[in-house]
């Protein structure tokens, strides 16, 4: 298992100092911004705070790894633990940042412009944290490969996944992890799909839908 230094290491440098300034400005900053964030922090420069979330080649999935693994532990005197699937949306007012569209926002109840990305979480007796993420890339990206590579799309994300399959996704990678839940919960946008809930079902695993 990774500690967690070495979840924000990379080939040439290890960047949980800078991870670290990162999450101090978001809990800082009313406006999230990168100028506003590197005003807040103590020792924080823009162009590294900059080069790390966008640049630097640290393995995110493996943070997120890092992180369900000690809730795992943390949750381990409760019996009833469950997985929550949802989705969120974040308002853009460009169209370059990666698998930004014109969809259904679910913040704003509406069509807008906007990133959406499916999220699991666990949760037991009020406590819940955050373990997973797959963002949802519309069909009209991966009609732009040129615009898919210049936003660092890896090449073998090549086609459309819709909400349901990235939820299924999710649901796996938890599973082959040993991740201990009773049950996992979604809305009805999930539970209308029955291959979903037969890919569940073979896992062992009880699906509710609210």
């Amino acid at each position: 298992m990774y500690s967690n230094s070495q979840v924000f290491k990379t080939l040439t440098s290890n960047n949980f100092f800078h991870a670290q300034q990162y999450i101090c400005g978001l809990f800082q900053s009313d406006k999230r911004n990168m100028e506003k964030l590197v005003e807040k922090v103590a020792q924080s420069e823009y162009h590294k705070i900059h080069h790390f979330i966008s640049e630097s080649p640290w393995d995110a999935k493996c943070g997120f790894d890092r992180v369900v693994k000690d809730t795992n532990k943390l949750f381990v005197d409760f019996q009833t633990v469950y997985l929550v699937i949802d989705e969120s949306s974040h308002t853009k007012s460009g169209k370059h940042s990666v698998a930004v569209s014109r969809q259904y926002n679910g913040q704003l109840g509406k069509v807008d412009n906007c990133q959406v990305a499916v999220y699991g979480a666990l949760s037991t007796h009020g406590y819940y944290s955050l373990i997973d993420i797959q963002l949802y890339i519309p069909q009209d990206w991966f009609n732009q490969p040129t615009k898919c590579k210049k936003a660092g799309i890896p090449l073998n994300i090549n086609e459309q996944r819709t909400k349901t399959q990235l939820a299924l996704k999710i649901i796996k990678h938890q599973t082959k992890l040993g991740i201990r839940f009773i049950f996992v919960v979604a809305d009805g946008l999930y539970g209308h799909d029955s291959n979903l809930r037969k890919e569940t079902d073979k896992l062992g695993v009880l699906y509710v839908t609210v």
